[in-house]
């Protein structure tokens, strides 16, 4: 789903011609290792900068260029940045710290600068966040939201979730769950368009007071992009790239958010405020031209 927001987003672009390549499909076309490839492709399209998104940590390394490859890449010029989903966890930093040590900057995706930045010193940082293919997510000019509350996303793999959204339900809340992993980007979409309420759960642990530091998911930006209000679990990190009650409206656990899902389902013009500033500020920031010409700054390149 990122992929395909990655590659869709690059394609709105006005400032740089955006190139995506996976290493599954360059080995199964040309048979080729992703270093091999990445040295002949930088050659023949003569590219500038190259964003790298390691694998996840349990899949072969040939699906990945050598720290030794970048760092030949790097004295010709080319700017390498390494892509990290999940920077604020140690297990992929510490498992790709030759690689980021190869390249010339490290691109966030879940963290604003300020919160990333211990976590890669003397590297050139980049806080994007996650891209938005506005061809996907954006509403329709008319769009019938017909669920009143959803949550659109994983749920096996994280009890707290689990026991979060059941006791919302237990308490007589129309929560709609759709779980992440087994539907289509579209279906996942449908979902967010469709919501007039949607909730997010920033940590593995919902029912947890807030803390300083939580990742900003995908799913935050995707909830605004759709036009849904969001109602997300509350961090500093969060409120860095949005302002809470005009953007989203925070909750820091279950009984907080019963009380906010009643509240603005018995205000549903003031939901529609919120939800409306969120997009319209989503859809300016994340626009795909400002998106990458964001990363160009950063990166010194344009």
């Amino acid at each position: 789903m990122l992929f395909r927001s990655l590659q869709g987003s690059l394609r709105g672009s006005s400032v740089l011609r955006g190139y995506v390549a996976h290493p599954d499909q360059i080995f199964l076309e040309t048979g080729h290792s992703f270093d091999t490839y990445l040295e002949e492709v930088v050659q023949r399209l003569d590219l500038r900068a190259i964003l790298l998104i390691p694998p996840k940590l349990d899949l072969p390394r040939w699906r990945f260029p050598s720290p030794e490859t970048l760092r030949r890449l790097e004295a010709r010029g080319v700017a390498i940045s390494i892509l990290f989903l999940d920077a604020l966890y140690a297990g992929p930093r510490r498992s790709f710290s030759a690689y980021v040590e190869a390249a010339r900057g490290v691109v966030v995706w879940d963290l604003p600068e300020r919160h990333a930045r211990p976590f890669f010193p003397g590297k050139i940082l980049s806080s994007l966040g996650a891209p938005i293919d506005w061809t996907i997510y954006a509403p329709p000019h008319e769009v019938t939201r017909d669920i009143d509350v959803s949550f659109a996303g994983t749920v096996d793999f994280f009890p707290d979730r689990r026991r979060a959204l059941d006791e919302l339900r237990r308490r007589g809340l129309p929560v709609t769950v759709r779980e992440g992993g087994a539907h289509s980007t579209e279906a996942y979409v449908d979902v967010l368009r469709r919501s007039r309420i949607t909730l997010n759960f920033a940590s593995h642990n919902p029912i947890q007071p807030p803390t300083e530091t939580r990742q900003i998911k995908a799913r935050t930006l995707e909830a605004m992009a759709c036009g849904a209000m969001l109602l997300d679990q509350d961090s500093d990190s969060l409120r860095e790239w949005f302002q809470p009650f005009v953007h989203y409206v925070p909750h820091t656990g279950v009984d907080d958010l019963a009380e906010k899902i009643g509240y603005y389902m018995a205000n549903p013009d003031e939901a529609r405020r919120i939800a409306d500033a969120g997009h319209r500020y989503v859809r300016e920031r994340w626009a795909q031209t400002a998106y990458w010409s964001r990363f160009l700054r950063d990166l010194s390149l344009g």
